[in-house]
């Protein structure tokens, strides 16, 4: 059990509920910092130049999955549920306690001093050169 594997499992779910609904977009709630640190994760880890696209369109399924937050901050989401009185949900799986994404978290935030447009110039660089990241 890991993070890609409950991952993987959950997309799968979403795809079938898409497909047998009549749903071609799925809408995932992943934001900019979400984008920057998976980049990083897995240069780091992997040495792979990989992030997870705005906008993925599927080969093998009539679904795509968008992510309508990746422009936008953590922190703005939160100002804005907290603005909206809207309940945090807080994952309570264990392997999330360890994660990974909490070292690289903390490596952006020292090298951009949490500047929006530090990651903004970041994210900019992703779709940038011969092979645009945040498309696929």
């Amino acid at each position: 059990m890991n993070c890609y594997w409950c991952s993987t499992q959950r997309r799968t779910e979403l795809l079938q509920y898409a497909m047998e609904n009549g749903f071609n977009k799925i809408a995932l709630g992943h934001h900019l910092d979400d984008i920057i640190e998976t980049f990083f994760m897995n240069l780091c880890a992997k040495g792979e130049l990989n992030t997870m696209p705005i906008l993925l369109k599927y080969r093998k399924y009539p679904v795509s999955l968008i992510r309508p937050l990746a422009y936008l901050e953590e922190r703005q989401i939160i100002e804005c549920a907290e603005a909206q009185n809207i309940l945090k949900a807080a994952c309570t799986c264990p392997y999330g306690i360890n994660s990974g994404r909490r070292d690289i978290r903390q490596r952006i935030t020292s090298f951009t001093g949490n500047s929006g447009a530090v990651k903004r110039r970041i994210l900019g660089a992703l779709a940038s050169g011969d092979r645009d990241l945040l498309v696929e």
